[in-house]
């Protein structure tokens, strides 16, 4: 009868249906199920001498009990200390049981087998032999047994558990109405295998009571977002058994289990629309299992469907007969304990989530919430913003007077309201402050105010305070936005989402976070990777740092800076005319497909995450130190004047590389059929339009001034922290005076202080001076170099399609543009494919096309191996 009911859990069935003399390959055994008989027999013997390859065609359900009793005899003494068997030091002759009754060899095995299989018929069997059966699975195989501390026992439904730490299998029975959140999320963090099962006959559970109102039901949402959450993180295998009716919030618990099992019986359904509400955790966690059109229909009608309409969505995985429940869920218990960890690999690991939080669906629940109480906000009706429209140019200036321009209820109800209007008039608008600061983010007496409520409140209203900025920006309407002044926290998403930024000289935008305990809003944590490099992202938060009118210009973020609001202003409404003066469909089409998409999941994410912070936490705002950590140019740490000593290391205290570049072209070209006329191929080899070619006044020194002045002039304040000048060319007019003592000139007369000379090489020479100056540089902190390549290429006439000349000045120095980094390596040999011999009696270079180009190829592979 045991080796019967073992054959059940295996194959499924009844028990009664394998007879004794059944052959176990006419009952349907692959090669999976062999391998369950095989540790079955394996585990109940003590032994693992019995292979696979023993259970041949001949093998019938008999022989696996005879199997057990053949591989026993090694385990029997073990298992008779176990059970309380004693020889009494007589030999074989006699042993007595606990109650002194005589037994002889034979009833001991007999005993054994019958204890050994009792742990697979423990419902039938008393008390004494749990005890010994409990004995047995922890002693007679251990590197099974030994990392569970619960027995088969607990599958059942006895949740004591001896050490939680090291729980392996766990059954809680939900209430119909109220669930223990703490418990469930405990035990989802705490065990391996849980199933979570029902305590009423006809019920699973209704989700919040049906009963309750409004305010009931939000004393619920941050508790159903936690269990949300703790379900979809769990690397528990969840085993979700419906019996009954599952409605509401007891959804979640089939939406986010990794197997449901129902009966024939049970109904599901999402009724909250019924009562006036929304089901907003639970659809968001429905969605990735059923669909967003299933969900919405489900939640839209809030009609029941059916196990067997369940099982159609995939909402759940087996239908089973009530009867046959208890024999699948130890058949299922028995298959995952010994394979626990590899069913954990392939739920975690093979399988992951397509989301991975739940969070933000309690600001969805949230927004719902607060759309109840609309009448209970009381927004003060001061003007916060100020509206003209004028040709299609729409002007919004932001002038709270209470607050300065920060994160507020009010603001953003005053921008929502005006978007009807913008929509039908506008072509473009223009977004400023009326103050000395642009915007400045979250104020810490807003974020106190939301102290203490319930965490999915504080997220809805943080979402609603950025809503209106948002909703601007999804227009579709060329936004400008004038920044002046300070941009902080909460203000940067603001600036960011402008498609257009004109800044006065005083901008100073800080996100500021990391000082002030808080974290992205308004979509921001995407913004500053869609608009800056990654590592200057984390550069800048990490750092405290903060970005002014030239670093945002560094990086494409500004497109003009101004000296004053008004001039700026000035500069936007130009721009803004232009704009409108354009056929609005296009316009609209394109900022429809070129701007930042709206992230409406990662919005609602970043509101969650800073409502905890603000609700439950003291740490936000707390701190009155907002300064910046930076190296100094000693290799010191410096935070807000305060000097800590640091080992310098060399070349990796600070980028360098390009600031700035600056380029010089000659105003006059000969059109390329010119040439061809003269049979001088241009177009016809070489693809050229025209040819650029310097007058009789020009030559490399005059260029080379040309593209310094401009150098200076528009990137260089302070030409005293000039230190080094070095140019690069293959042309020099003089064979002893060098160009850079030229650019001299554009220094001040005192500063004389200034290193560098010329790198005479063709094509090689500006590369050259580079390498020099970028070096210098990191030795010199605080100092910039500058950098010029200048060259015009005389050639004979035949050849004159390869004239030109041009010059290039590149500022050098930390914090660049482009950092260029320390480590190289360099390819250097004598060749001859292109010489210009000073006494040649031809103007062009001698060159060896083919030879230059495999030159090239080799000298490329040699540094890519080097480096």
């Amino acid at each position: 009868e045991d080796a019967q009911r073992l054959m059940a859990t295996v194959m499924g069935g009844e028990p009664s249906q394998y007879h004794g003399r059944l052959k176990l390959s006419e009952a349907g055994l692959d090669s999976l199920s062999k391998m369950e008989v095989v540790h079955h027999i394996h585990e109940m013997s003590g032994s693992k001498s019995f292979k696979s390859s023993d259970i041949g065609d001949a093998f019938v359900v008999e022989d696996i009990v005879s199997a057990i009793g053949a591989y026993t005899s090694d385990a029997v003494l073990v298992i008779k200390n176990q059970i309380g068997l004693d020889y009494n030091n007589r030999g074989d002759e006699e042993a007595t049981d606990l109650s002194g009754k005589s037994l002889n060899q034979k009833t001991v095995n007999q005993v054994t087998k019958e204890d050994v299989f009792s742990h697979l018929n423990y419902e039938e069997n008393s008390t004494h032999n749990e005890v010994k059966a409990g004995l047995l699975s922890q002693n007679v195989n251990p590197s099974v047994h030994e990392q569970n501390s619960t027995s088969v026992h607990d599958f059942v439904g006895n949740n004591t558990i001896e050490d939680e730490n090291k729980c392996f299998s766990r059954t809680i029975n939900i209430d119909p109405h109220n669930i223990d959140f703490d418990n469930v999320i405990n035990a989802l963090a705490k065990t391996k295998f849980i199933i979570f099962r029902q305590s009423d006959p006809t019920i699973f559970n209704h989700g919040a009571p049906l009963d309750s109102t409004k305010d009931a039901a939000a004393s619920y949402m941050d508790q159903y977002v936690a269990l949300a959450q703790a379900l979809l993180a769990s690397k528990a295998i969840i085993v979700v058994v419906v019996e009954g009716e599952v409605r509401g919030g007891g959804m979640i618990f089939p939406a986010l289990s990794d197997i449901c099992i129902s009966t024939p019986k049970s109904s599901f359904g999402l009724p909250e629309i019924h009562r006036g509400m929304v089901p907003a955790v639970v659809s968001y966690a429905l969605k990735d299992r059923l669909g967003s059109a299933t969900t919405k229909k489900l939640a839209l009608t809030g009609k029941p469907i059916s196990a067997g309409k369940a099982l159609q969505l995939s909402l759940v995985d087996e239908l089973i007969e009530e009867s046959e429940l208890e024999h699948e869920l130890k058949g299922m218990l028995r298959r995952w304990e010994p394979r626990i960890t590899a069913a954990q690999f392939i739920k975690y690991d093979l399988f992951p989530r397509a989301s991975e939080s739940m969070v933000g669906s309690g600001t969805r629940a949230g927004q719902w919430l607060m759309k109840q109480k609309i009448n209970e906000l009381k927004l003060d009706d001061r003007e916060v913003l100020r509206v003209s429209l004028n040709a299609g140019v729409a002007t919004l200036t932001m002038c709270d007077e209470i607050t300065l321009n920060s994160v507020t209820f009010e603001m953003s109800k005053a921008i929502r309201a005006v978007i009807p209007r913008l929509r039908s008039e506008a072509k473009v608008i223009i977004l400023a402050s009326s103050f000395k600061n642009f915007h400045l983010g979250l104020q810490s007496s807003t974020a106190r105010r939301l102290k203490g409520r319930p965490i999915h409140e504080a997220a809805a209203s943080i979402k609603d305070m950025f809503q209106g900025f948002v909703d601007l920006a999804q227009l579709g309407i060329p936004l400008i936005s004038v920044l002046n002044g300070k941009a902080y926290g909460g203000g940067v998403p603001i600036a960011l989402w402008c498609d257009y930024r004109i800044v006065t000289s005083d901008v100073d935008i800080h996100v500021g976070n990391i000082s002030r305990g808080a974290s992205p809003c308004g979509q921001l944590s995407r913004l500053l990777n869609e608009y800056f490099p990654k590592s200057e992202v984390m550069r800048h938060y990490l750092g405290n740092h903060h970005w002014y009118a030239k670093d945002l210009l560094r990086f494409g973020i500004v497109d003009h800076i101004k000296k004053s609001k008004s001039d700026a202003l000035e500069e936007a409404q130009a721009l803004a005319k232009f704009i409108a003066e354009q056929p609005s469909r296009g316009v609209r089409d394109s900022m429809h497909l070129l701007k930042v998409s709206h992230a409406a999941e990662l919005i609602d994410e970043e509101a969650w995450l800073m409502a905890k912070k603000v609700t439950q936490t003291d740490d936000i705002f707390s701190k009155k130190d907002h300064g910046s950590f930076h190296f100094d140019g000693g290799g010191n740490v410096s935070i807000e004047g305060n000097q800590i000593s640091v080992p310098k290391i060399q070349g990796s205290d600070c980028a360098v590389g390009i600031i700035a570049i600056e380029v010089y072209v000659p105003n006059y070209y000969i059109d390329a059929n010119d040439l061809e006329e003269k049979n001088i191929p241009a177009r016809t080899k070489n693809g050229q339009d025209a040819l650029n070619v310097w007058d009789g006044q020009e030559d490399v020194i005059s260029m080379a001034l040309n593209a310094v002045s401009m150098l200076l002039e528009r990137h260089v304040k302070d030409p005293q922290k000039i230190g080094r000048i070095e140019v690069g060319t293959e042309s020099n007019v003089d064979m002893s005076k060098s160009i850079k003592s030229y650019i001299m000139d554009l220094l001040p007369e005192d500063h004389k202080n200034v290193e560098g000379v010329d790198n005479t090489n063709a094509c090689y020479g500006g590369a050259a001076a580079m390498i020099n100056t970028l070096s210098w540089c990191r030795e010199s902190p605080g100092r910039y170099g500058i950098v010029v390549a200048t060259d015009a290429a005389s050639m004979d006439l035949l050849d004159s399609s390869w004239r030109g000349a041009s010059a290039v000045a590149l500022l050098i120095g930390p914090n660049p543009w482009i950092e260029i980094e320390p480590e190289r390596a360099s390819c250097f040999k004598n060749s001859h494919d292109f010489v210009k011999p000073r006494y040649s009696n031809r103007i062009s270079p001698h060159v060896q096309g083919k030879t230059s180009v495999k030159n090239y190829i080799d000298a490329l592979n040699f540094t890519i191996e080097e480096f």
